[in-house]
């Protein structure tokens, strides 16, 4: 139940809720949707049958995004179903479906049997006008919707709303008032609050008969005139039958009971007098048994356990080698008050000439008043070409799913490629079509690792070049193998230099804990690489007795720089600074199998398990004399502690993982050309670049970008 003013359903709301589902902001959402639903479908088809539990899983989905509950989903989804209609034709049908909206209501199971003849394989469920008031306060009526599918109520009540308001401009007041389960079926009670000026006149006499003893009918001519009808009394005894049931039963139908012979399959209504002339406004839909099919079959038609029920969906108790046998009739209940009986009027429900054949019934047995004769007979002039252009819709269907499939395999592997070339922020930025200048960003606070090979020259000497390049191969991928694990940034390979960063574009105050456990792998990984001779392989056994591991040295700093994207051709996330310089260093002053770190890096590491070693005043190039340390590895004082800083790693790998939203950097905007001419200034500062190991360096600072022009731009004046 909804609290009243939940329940009171404006037409500002209905617009503003279609609106919503109709945005591109929706459209958009619709694949986050189908992911979180756990939804394979890329597409739907309005004449396929899913799982029956798909649809809330989307609508749960779409309320864990969206922040609405499944209720206003739901609601919302009702009313723009009605219009969603209009698009395959069918406001043309509920447009004629009732001269008022009273009308209409009775008529919506007759809508469902409508349907049925495009979508045979329909389950729909019951509306039931359970009762109606003309004027006053209680004016309105109550609907009663019984339905196997539960969570729909609210689905409903948005499609019952929005009729009255688009077809009928009524100002219609709907709510939910009573919930109840009855076996495999939900019931729901709605109570609608409108201006039913039309039940007044219901039993007005619309056409006066001036002698009405000349307008009897005789029995015998009643019979020709309806073939299929029933006569029941108030205990459903069948007191006359038309001829067409004698037929097919192979006796008279008449002095029976009505379930003897015969089994209800819609309405959904208990099976007595009272409900029949309550539900007379729905079609009727009966069943019997051919015993005039195989001859001397004495089958018998026996009422279900209930002795009442007409679910069609519940076809189970029936063989499929009876149904060959099973005839259906569909009808209208009407009660005649001379008689005091209810009028059965039907015709047998039948797809064409070959049914007819299988079940005995000739076209002579039909009614010629009717249509029934035509529709057969069309049925078996369309029902072959309408196969095969359904049949050919599907495997269309088919096809652009597979190719929609395909299309979002190739979409994520592309994405996965991006994303191993650039940041995830910053690759979703350039695939949006933004500007490369709009990722530059300054990052007060980040740690830049670089490596490099010891004697990497003289390996070269001794190995070909198909050699080295399986050496640095099988490094590179040792060590990216750990990025994923460490959530550092790999920015560039220049030769034997690894470069890599972390508190960019996504700030993290761990970001030189996080470094530190990199360098340190690297060095562990390093050593499981055997250094290559003329008669050795790299991929870490050799061919010789004589074994000596790959060595290399590490250098890490911590500072503020500039990132960014520059130009347009191959993007790369380019470091700009004086701290790309001085990390380029550590590592070039360093010593071989050794971390060699800055004072500002071990104050970053300071309140971490880390263990350090102070070294003598190192002469740096364009900064003259540091302060500067080796980190020998991860303290063994205390597991404590070490196993803390391990969650504390985990945690903010997950939220590395997490965050994909550029707002959550700390981050600010720098303009692009004062940017690169402060990194000019600072470059020129730090002393003569003319040498090999300062060109490399100015090379290094500019990570993205190597050769003659990244050369020129850091170059001072």
């Amino acid at each position: 139940k909804l609290p009243r003013s939940q329940r009171q359903c404006t037409a500002s709301y209905l617009k503003e809720s279609s609106t919503i589902l109709s945005t591109p902001m929706v459209l958009r959402l619709g694949q986050k949707i189908r992911e979180l639903a756990e939804c394979r479908h890329p597409t739907f088809e309005t004449r396929r049958g899913y799982n029956e539990h798909l649809l809330m899983q989307l609508f749960e989905a779409a309320s864990s995004l969206t922040g609405l509950t499944v209720d206003q989903l739901t609601f919302e989804n009702g009313c723009f179903f009605v219009g969603y209609l209009a698009k395959y034709g069918y406001d043309k049908v509920l447009r004629v479906m009732g001269r008022h909206l009273r009308d209409f209501y009775h008529g919506i199971d007759n809508l469902h049997e409508h349907l049925r003849f495009s979508y045979p394989r329909i389950r729909p469920p019951t509306f039931i006008v359970a009762d109606e008031s003309p004027t006053g306060a209680e004016r309105g009526m109550r609907i009663l919707y019984k339905t196997r599918r539960p969570g729909f109520q609210h689905y409903a009540r948005g499609q019952l709303y929005t009729i009255a308001r688009v077809l009928y401009q009524l100002e219609l007041d709907i709510g939910l008032v009573d919930s109840s389960q009855q076996g495999a079926y939900s019931l729901y009670v709605y109570e609608l609050r409108f201006d039913n000026v039309a039940y007044s006149g219901e039993h007005s006499t619309a056409y006066r008969i001036i002698d009405p003893d000349s307008y009897v009918v005789p029995y015998r001519d009643f019979i020709t005139l309806f073939p299929y009808y029933l006569a029941l009394d108030r205990s459903l005894t069948v007191s006359a039958a038309g001829s067409g049931f004698a037929n097919i039963l192979g006796e008279a139908a008449d002095g029976v009971h009505f379930g003897i012979n015969f089994m209800l399959i819609r309405p959904f209504i208990d099976c007595c007098w009272d409900e029949f002339l309550k539900h007379r406004h729905n079609i009727f839909e009966i069943a019997a048994y051919n015993r005039t099919v195989s001859a001397g079959g004495k089958a018998q038609c026996a009422p279900p356990d209930r002795g009442q029920t007409g679910d069609k969906s519940e076809d189970t108790s029936l063989s499929r080698s009876d149904d060959s046998k099973l005839v259906r009739f569909k009808g209208q209940m009407i009660y005649m008050p001379t008689w005091d009986r209810l009028l059965y009027i039907c015709s047998p429900r039948l797809k064409n000439t070959h049914e007819m054949a299988l079940k005995n019934i000739y076209l002579n047995d039909l009614s010629l008043h009717d249509c029934s004769r035509d529709l057969t007979l069309a049925g078996d002039q369309q029902s072959e070409e309408l196969f095969e252009l359904l049949r050919q819709q599907q495997e269309r269907t088919r096809q652009m799913e597979l190719s929609m499939r395909k299309l979002d395999r190739e979409r994520k592997r592309a994405d996965s490629l991006l994303f191993e070339c650039l940041p995830k922020s910053v690759a979703r930025k350039l695939r949006k079509g933004l500007d490369p200048m709009t990722t530059i960003k300054t990052h007060e606070s980040v740690s830049i690792c670089f490596s490099k090979v010891v004697d990497f020259q003289e390996i070269c000497r001794q190995l070909s070049v198909t050699d080295i390049v399986n050496l640095l191969n099988t490094m590179y991928t040792r060590f990216d193998m750990r990025l994923e694990k460490h959530q550092v940034y790999k920015v560039e390979t220049i030769g034997d230099s690894y470069m890599l960063m972390s508190g960019a574009p996504r700030a993290t105050p761990y970001h030189a804990a996080h470094i530190a456990e990199m360098a340190l792998d690297m060095l562990a990984e390093a050593h499981r690489i055997v250094r290559p001779s003329g008669d050795s392989s790299p991929t870490g056994a050799a061919d010789t007795a004589a074994v000596e591991p790959l060595r290399i040295q590490v250098g890490c700093h911590s500072g503020s720089i500039v990132a960014g994207v520059v130009g347009l051709m191959t993007p790369r996330y380019c470091l700009f600074g004086d701290t790309v310089n001085v990390a380029s260093r550590m590592m070039t002053c360093g010593r071989p199998d050794s971390v060699h770190i800055s004072a500002s890096f071990q104050r970053c590491i300071d309140d971490f398990p880390y263990e350090v070693e102070q070294r003598e005043p190192v002469h740096v190039k364009g900064k003259g004399r540091m302060v500067t340390y080796y980190l020998l590895g991860r303290s063994g004082k205390s597991n404590l502690e070490y196993q803390q800083l391990t969650e504390w790693l985990d945690i903010d790998r997950n939220k590395l993982d997490e965050s994909s939203d550029e707002n959550t950097d700390n981050t600010t905007t720098a303009s692009a050309s004062q940017t690169l001419q402060r990194i000019c200034r600072e470059v020129a500062a730090a002393g003569d670049s003319d040498s090999d190991s300062d060109a490399e360096a100015a090379t290094l600072s500019c990570s993205g970008r190597t050769g003659s022009r990244c050369r020129h731009l850091l170059r001072p004046p």
